[in-house]
């Protein structure tokens, strides 16, 4: 992996530190290759997680240990995100910021116990397209950008690239087809197991309703999405009355008017008023 491929995938595992531990448990990750540390083989990569240093010094052994007993869920759902997510990040490593030679560190190696779980490349993509396909808004469009993601598979654009690459690769193609920044390509274990990663709310029930093998009907879908949606009022965070007659409701980020020519998630509306 290039350096500047190996920033971008880290920048995305900070990501992944900030919603997985409490604000303050963690400062920052960097993800390590060949070089880097003598531990790291030819093919690997690693994930060294820095935490807070001690707030008296010369306690390291102890403190460490009790940063690993409040965090412990938190860090084995990142290992299985890892695991899963980025198989060449064979070793993970928890320790204080600047650490010495003699700093403790924890070790979280991968053990292969989810190898079968982990996809190829092409199945990644096969199995994003077959999800658009059936479940998208606007089914013309999702054809026509699973297609265009169809093309650029066969011509080997998604070749070599390791899971968390593809998957953002993906999200960036298929946006650049639907203008929708709702529509992502992410990547998560079939179920919360012991030490499993987090689901938001509602997605155990979104993740029967979306799978295009289900047999649940049109009713379940839709039951499902207004579930969703009312963990978030539907995505309405702010209804205006403006001096003339109109009204605009705004939903969470930037308001957007649709493209000409081209449907869109109604993000921006605005309709007559109606008067007391």
């Amino acid at each position: 992996m290039e350096r500047a491929e190996l920033k971008r995938v880290e920048r995305i595992i900070n990501r992944e530190l900030s919603e997985r531990f409490a604000a303050g448990a963690v400062r920052h990750g960097t993800l390590l290759g060949p070089g880097d540390d003598p531990q790291i083989e030819p093919g690997q990569l690693m994930v060294r997680v820095f935490i807070p240093p001690p707030a008296e010094p010369g306690n390291d052994e102890q403190a460490l240990t009790a940063w690993q007993d409040a965090h412990r869920t938190a860090m084995e759902s990142f290992r299985r995100e890892l695991s899963l997510r980025l198989p060449a990040a064979r070793r993970l490593e928890f320790t204080f910021t600047d650490p010495g030679a003699d700093t403790p560190r924890i070790t979280m190696p991968d053990d292969g116990t989810l190898a079968a779980e982990q996809l190829s490349g092409r199945e990644i993509v096969t199995k994003a397209l077959a999800l658009l396909r059936a479940n998208y808004v606007f089914p013309a469009l999702a054809e026509q950008a699973a297609v265009a993601v169809e093309a650029r598979l066969e011509a080997g654009q998604y070749d070599e690239l390791d899971e968390i690459a593809l998957t953002e690769l993906v999200t960036e193609h298929l946006r650049e087809v639907c203008d929708d920044k709702h529509l992502a390509v992410r990547l998560g274990g079939p179920g919360p197991g012991p030490g499993g990663p987090r689901r938001r709310p509602g997605s155990r029930i979104m993740q029967g309703a979306l799978d295009p093998e289900n047999p649940a009907n049109h009713e379940a879908r839709r039951l499902a999405m207004r579930q969703m949606g009312r963990l978030d009022n539907f995505g309405i965070h702010r209804v205006e009355r403006l001096p003339a007659t109109s009204v605009i409701s705004t939903s969470a980020g930037s308001p957007t008017r649709p493209t000409p020519g081209r449907p869109s998630p109604r993000r921006w509306n605005s309709w007559p008023a109606r008067t007391p």
